[in-house]
């Protein structure tokens, strides 16, 4: 079984670990644009601010800083058209 998923053209490939739907690898014109090991995944937080820590939210929206963490992926699916564009379609 495949363990990623990999889309390339002339001048770029990117790679997609098929267990986490994370991008592992991204190159344009031969230079690899992400370091080994520093997957591309998503972050939906950021640092509070004062206004935050007045209306406590850096406990009320701990979740999202910790989403991540529980992040499970069901299926990665995609479609190539006529054109050989690639469209990821469930993730």
């Amino acid at each position: 079984m495949q363990i990623e998923l990999k889309f390339s053209s002339k001048e770029a490939e990117i790679i997609f670990d098929k267990k986490t739907g994370f991008i592992n690898s991204y190159t344009y014109k031969n230079k690899n644009l992400i370091k080994q090991g520093f997957e591309l995944k998503p972050n939906f937080w950021r640092s509070p601010t004062d206004n935050d820590m007045g209306a406590n939210l850096q406990v009320k929206l701990r979740p999202w800083k910790n989403a991540i963490d529980s992040i499970v992926l069901k299926e990665i699916t995609y479609k190539i058209d006529k054109e050989n564009k690639v469209e990821l379609q469930k993730y």
